[in-house]
């Protein structure tokens, strides 16, 4: 083993046997053969376990690397990252630029004029929560109780009433009753009107009225809640129920051509074909508000109004279906308001 390969343990080992030796022969010049045996054959012994120290250390070394490698090579690899795309400059005509410009333009006003629908639909929704609440614990209150909703709009011609319902007899030869009876007799010539009644119900009013405000700020881009007045005709029986309790689209006829809702006609003949004929001949007939809003198609089974697609991509309902002129139907009680009760025969 060279002398270089040799730890420094392994030298003062040796050393010090030396020493040991050297110090033994001056002692005893007279030293046997057999003791320069035994220490030549101790120094070997020592030589062999020192390289053996220095066998197993080197051994221990390359262990400890391989499992440090060996735990790299386990850990998750991240992927790589792709190379970031080199862009090439843009160049575009002043034309393009200015298209681009307009584009962007619109769409700032389009995101605007939706901020500022969606926070009137909100507030809407937020008053009519609270006129909603206001009606609920009226309605606890004894009928003959005058429901005070101040927020809320009625028509300037109703006149002064001493309970939430009332009907009022129309004076002949106004023109509030010239006005309905030309309309009536348009289609149905020849019909002799005996009376016609204004319904006065504040509490379906509440609720027509809001849903008015509703459908005006949905459409406020085209036509608003587009209010109608339109004919329906019914049942004897369902004229009282309908007046104090409103519309129920719930019993309405599932074989309707349109759907199963809430029809009305805008010609009085086309309404009189449903009218349940009383003593004496005598009839009656409702002219009512309809807020028709936007109008689709109609089919036989229909329970909603159908879907339709804006110019936005959101995807949204119709508020009736029909033919706007001719045949209107709703399918929200809310949506029509019973205001006059025609007598006829």
């Amino acid at each position: 083993m060279e002398t270089n390969e040799v730890s420094d343990e392994f030298i003062k080992v040796q050393l010090e046997y030396l020493k040991y030796y050297e110090t033994k022969k001056k002692n005893n010049n007279n030293n046997s053969a057999e003791d320069d045996y035994l220490l030549a054959l101790k120094l070997m012994e020592e030589e062999e376990a020192q390289a053996e120290r220095e066998r197993k250390a080197r051994l221990a070394s390359e262990d400890e690397a391989f499992a440090k490698w060996l735990a790299e090579q386990e850990k998750p690899q991240q992927p790589a990252k792709p190379p970031t795309p080199k862009m090439s400059p843009l160049v575009i005509s002043d034309a393009e630029f200015a298209a681009q410009l307009v584009a962007k333009e619109q769409q700032a006003v389009i995101h605007n004029n939706n901020t500022v629908a969606d926070a009137q639909i909100a507030k809407l929704l937020h008053e009519k929560q609270e006129l909603e609440d206001r009606l609920r614990e009226a309605e606890k209150m004894p009928k003959d109780t005058v429901i005070d909703v101040s927020a809320v709009e009625y028509p300037h011609y109703w006149q002064p009433q001493s309970s939430p319902f009332q009907s009022f007899d129309v004076i002949k030869g106004s023109d509030e009753w010239n006005q309905i009876h030309s309309k009536f007799i348009h289609s149905l010539p020849g019909t002799n009107v005996s009376r016609i009644e204004r319904i006065q119900n504040k509490t379906l009013w509440l609720w027509y009225y809001l849903k008015k405000k509703e459908l005006d700020v949905k459409n406020s881009s085209s036509k608003g809640s587009n209010e109608k007045m339109a004919f329906h005709g019914s049942r004897a029986n369902a004229y009282d129920i309908i007046l104090k309790d409103g519309f129920d689209h719930r019993v309405a006829n599932m074989g309707g051509s349109y759907g199963a809702g809430i029809y009305f006609a805008h010609n009085s003949v086309t309404s009189n074909g449903y009218v349940a004929p009383g003593t004496f001949n005598k009839r009656k007939m409702l002219y009512c508000r309809v807020l028709i809003g936007d109008i689709g198609p109609g089919k036989h089974g229909l329970r909603r109004p159908p879907e339709k697609n804006t110019i936005f991509g959101k995807t949204t309902l119709y508020d009736s279906v029909g033919t706007d002129g001719n045949i209107y139907v709703v399918f929200d009680d809310h949506q029509c308001y019973p205001e006059y009760v025609i007598h006829f025969h």
